[in-house]
């Protein structure tokens, strides 16, 4: 899944062929700048998350990071709300309508 902020991928690479549900972060791996190596160490990092069904990446404005984090997929928002909550993070996003649901 696409959008202007950021790409959801599935652990193969490939884009997600999902029409609803949420992507819900599971790790917080934010960087303000990016050095050698780190993203290869990222990306294994993800790989081996058991909760990982796919590779999120996508940047916030507001803090001016980058994160690359294993995503979840959670089919129901009450769901994906509580599984943001349990993981600390800052938002869901809606695959239906191509949006970042704030917590």
């Amino acid at each position: 899944m696409q959008n202007p902020e950021g790409i959801t991928l599935a652990l193969d690479g490939t884009i997600p062929a999902i029409s609803s549900g949420f992507y819900v972060s599971v790790t917080n791996n934010a960087f303000s700048s990016v050095s050698e190596g780190i993203i290869e160490q990222v990306i294994a990092q993800v790989l081996g998350n058991p909760l990982a069904d796919f590779i999120g990446s996508w940047y916030s404005a507001k803090t001016s990071e980058f994160f690359i984090d294993a995503t979840a997929f959670i089919a129901t928002l009450c769901n994906a709300m509580e599984a943001a909550r349990m993981f600390s993070q800052q938002a869901i996003f809606d695959i239906r309508n191509m949006q970042a649901l704030y917590l």
